[in-house]
């Protein structure tokens, strides 16, 4: 294979994930907007499970704290004369202890759903920031091998013979940035996933 053809196929291969990696960098590249669409819609849910978790305490404490205000203790003054009543300090009760507990075993799948949202969310930024910088690393990396090609077909003696291993070696460092860029498509898929069963778990 020539200098020449072999210039003619890196420029088409290259050329053509150059193309596709623009287009991707145009779609995912700009953080602000890959970084407030999912967070915006977590915000909302965020807030739709904290309202449960709190209409489910409110629940379990109401009694508790209602009839602590009828329950009084009788102290008497360093004097010794006086006999004055005191409220309860109702969180010293078992009743409180127990609608504590009651609480945590009746919402446990909300507290989950909650923990659970939470590392997805944090994840999910994370792949997302890989994904927009492992783009952009290939829109550079394509950029410098299409320049590359192009000074080696006008600079060198295009009749002369080139291995093909030159084509493989500069393939090679692309495809390892593409499987990136895919794992981490898929990774955020995954985590979109897990945040769209909760929504519908949580009417958002």
């Amino acid at each position: 294979m020539t200098v020449a053809e072999l210039a003619n196929l890196s420029l088409s291969i290259h050329g053509a994930i150059w193309v596709a990696a623009a287009v991707a960098f145009y779609k995912f590249g700009d953080r602000k907007v890959l970084f407030d669409k999912v967070p915006q819609e977590c915000r909302l849910l965020m807030q739709a499970i904290k309202d449960e978790i709190t209409t489910d305490l409110r629940a379990q404490l109401r009694p508790i704290v209602r009839d602590s205000t009828r329950i009084r203790t009788g102290i008497l003054r360093p004097e010794g004369d006086d006999y004055i009543e005191e409220p309860v300090d109702v969180t010293e009760g078992e009743g409180y202890y127990q609608a504590i507990r009651d609480f945590v075993t009746n919402s446990s799948g909300a507290l989950v759903d909650f923990g659970l949202l939470l590392t997805t969310v944090s994840s999910w930024r994370k792949w997302a920031h890989l994904l927009s910088t492992s783009i952009l690393i290939l829109v550079i990396l394509e950029s410098v091998v299409l320049a590359v090609t192009l000074l080696a077909k006008f600079s060198i003696d295009n009749t002369a013979i080139a291995s093909s291993w030159s084509l493989l070696l500069s393939i090679v460092p692309s495809a390892i940035v593409v499987i990136g860029v895919f794992i981490c498509l898929v990774l955020l898929h995954v985590k979109q996933g897990v945040i769209y069963d909760l929504k519908v778990n949580y009417d958002t």
